[in-house]
């Protein structure tokens, strides 16, 4: 109710939440990459949502706030990141410029296999960054 335009509703209407699909697990098996990189150390996820598209200054943006984020982070095993960045390929200098001796603890990736909901039933992901649902 508290996400809803403000109305008063019928009493006949009904607010059931999300309404979320089982997914299996992420294993080893079914997706290797990403279960290695996700059993390594806690891990925050970021990802915007496929209609999404990060300019080059976005883009900038958010890897000085990765770097500076890990770089403020005083545990000893730090944390990594799997970040969804819609466009990757023509951020490439500028994440290898930005990123520089990062790459083994941020994931930049085209597109996420798993399932959302399977990435974030992993015990080592401790924080998702999103959209909120909210569309463009």
């Amino acid at each position: 109710m508290e996400m809803e335009f403000p109305h008063t509703p019928p009493s006949n209407m009904t607010f059931p939440g999300p309404i979320l699909v089982p997914v299996p697990p992420l294993t080893a098996e079914a997706y290797p990459d990403i279960a290695a990189f996700l059993s390594r150390k806690r891990t925050i996820v970021i990802n915007l949502g496929s209609n999404f598209w990060y300019s080059q200054e976005d883009t900038a943006r958010m890897a000085e706030a990765i770097a500076d984020a890990q770089d403020r982070y005083d545990r000893k095993d730090g944390f990594q990141v799997l970040w969804k960045l819609n466009g990757k390929k023509a951020m490439e200098d500028l994440l290898e410029g930005k990123l520089r001796g990062r790459r083994d603890t941020v994931r930049v990736e085209e597109w996420i296999e798993p399932p959302t909901l399977a990435l974030l039933q992993h015990p080592n992901v401790v924080a998702f960054v999103n959209h909120g649902g909210a569309s463009k």
